[in-house]
């Protein structure tokens, strides 16, 4: 059941929708993880997703979710998008690990 009242937290791992999306982004309802805090996206109703997918590549720019999560599959940092949590259907899934949030947060701070 979706939610309309939940504001996501950093480190939650959510069902929205990520279409519309062009040319090689990643398409359709599918799970993320949110990589922006709690205030962010409280005072903006936006938050920034990083989009799973089932793909499985050996990159370094990607993050592997442990076999025991509910969703599995790689995280896309590489694709992170800030999208508007209320349009988009968002559904609470489960929480990752401090030590997992951590990880992608080395990622990103490789990337940018």
């Amino acid at each position: 059941m979706i939610n309309k009242h939940y504001i996501p937290e950093k480190g939650d791992i959510v069902w929205i929708d990520f279409d519309p999306s062009a040319g090689k982004e990643i398409q359709k309802r599918r799970p993320g993880v949110v990589v922006s805090r709690y205030d962010f996206n409280r005072a903006t109703f936006f938050a920034v997703i990083c989009p799973i997918t089932s793909t499985v590549n050996k990159n370094r720019i990607q993050f592997t979710l442990p076999k025991e999560n509910k969703i599995n599959g790689q995280v896309v940092i590489a694709q992170l998008k800030s999208l508007d949590f209320k349009t988009r259907n968002i559904e609470f899934v489960e929480k990752l690990s401090e030590v997992e949030i951590k990880k992608i947060d080395q990622i990103i701070e490789y990337i940018f």
